[in-house]
């Protein structure tokens, strides 16, 4: 296997191919274990591709494209499979990137802005508590998106729709993941500089590998299922 190969799903000895199909964690750790050094280049490839900044968006999107196939135990090629998608899903992915980092600072604006009101008027956390609450949704709903751009050809309206709703309904997975995502994102930023070495090799193309985990049966049962654009691989 080359430096930026990745077929992993080649059958090994003493495997059980009557041995029923793993599902829940026990698959995660699974697919995870076989695809972890791939994980770490996937990760150092998305941090070179994300150096113009502008350029996060479609980076995220090719990486998630690259996990998808891991979650779906498709083979892919690291490099070749997140350059293709880079290109294929670079407007899509641009304008969700940049609408993600604006809704984002808009967000943490107005909760820093409310949270600070309410020393004077204890009325504004309620105000707070609600931009609280919208922003759990929508990154629950972000934990989709992404895997929607790679997988099915939508426009972005439709995606985002796709997106929302799924967070709700798939919301047993959704939430988990999200504090999953929010624990390992928050801990790295506590711990840093101390966290450096995470960030560089394995941050990034975790969190998109456990949103990958969690978007696909929802995206497969609601979305792709009845969807005949559904994106070859």
């Amino acid at each position: 296997m080359g430096l930026f190969g990745g077929n992993y799903n080649k059958p090994g000895p003493g495997i059980d191919k009557n041995a029923p199909p793993k599902k829940g964690l026990a698959l995660f750790f699974d697919i995870y274990i076989r695809a972890f050094w791939e994980l770490i280049k996937l990760n150092l490839i998305f941090l070179l591709f994300s150096i113009p900044i502008v350029t996060i968006g479609p980076a995220y999107a090719a990486m998630s494209k690259v996990t998808m196939l891991m979650i779906r135990e498709r083979p892919f090629f690291v490099f070749g499979d997140f350059w293709a998608a880079f290109k294929a899903e670079f407007k899509q992915s641009f304008i969700t990137g940049l609408l993600t980092a604006v809704l984002s600072i808009m967000m943490i604006v107005g909760m820093r802005f409310y949270l600070a009101a309410a020393a004077q008027n204890q009325m504004m956390y309620a105000l707070w508590f609600l931009l609280v609450a919208i922003s759990f949704i929508l990154a629950m709903a972000c934990i989709y998106v992404y895997p929607l751009i790679v997988t099915v050809s939508l426009p972005l309206k439709a995606i985002y729709k796709n997106a929302m709703l799924l967070s709700i309904v798939c919301l047993k997975h959704s939430l988990p993941a999200l504090l999953v995502i929010i624990v390992i994102g928050g801990g790295c930023f506590l711990f840093f500089p101390f966290s450096i070495p995470i960030i560089l090799l394995l941050l990034f193309s975790h969190i998109a590998f456990i949103s990958s985990f969690t978007a696909w049966p929802g995206i497969k049962k609601y979305v792709a299922g009845e969807d005949n654009s559904e994106q070859n691989d």
